[in-house]
């Protein structure tokens, strides 16, 4: 899994329980985030990066998840889960949604809005 793989997949599980995230906070749903987390670092060596560039965007987030998640208990709270929603909800502003040519269309549903 490359890292931008890696935040679509985060950002569906936001996505699929977006009025309900507290569901995110248990010890195994933890446990699987760290373990496709640590598969991601694992194949991002620097030629990997600059052969796959486009597979990278994301990694910067990565990185910063693994730091963050080294800190968190096994349990996050709710608070905490937003505070990693909002910091990947930027990567795609930023990085992943502009490489698509409907990165406005792409936006408006990671925001849930329906057109």
């Amino acid at each position: 899994m490359s890292p931008r793989d890696y935040c679509f997949w985060l950002m569906g599980a936001f996505e699929l329980v977006r009025s309900k995230s507290p569901s995110l906070t248990s010890e195994n749903t933890m446990k699987e985030m760290r373990e496709h987390l640590s598969l991601v670092l694992a194949d991002t060596s620097e030629a990997y990066q600059n052969r796959y560039p486009d597979d990278c965007f994301g990694l910067s987030f990565c990185q910063w998840l693994r730091g963050w998640l080294l800190d968190t208990g096994p349990c996050p709270t709710v608070t905490q889960l937003d505070q990693i929603h909002e910091r990947l909800s930027q990567v795609f502003i930023s990085e992943i949604d502009p490489s698509f040519s409907n990165s406005a269309r792409l936006q408006d549903i990671h925001d849930g809005l329906r057109r």
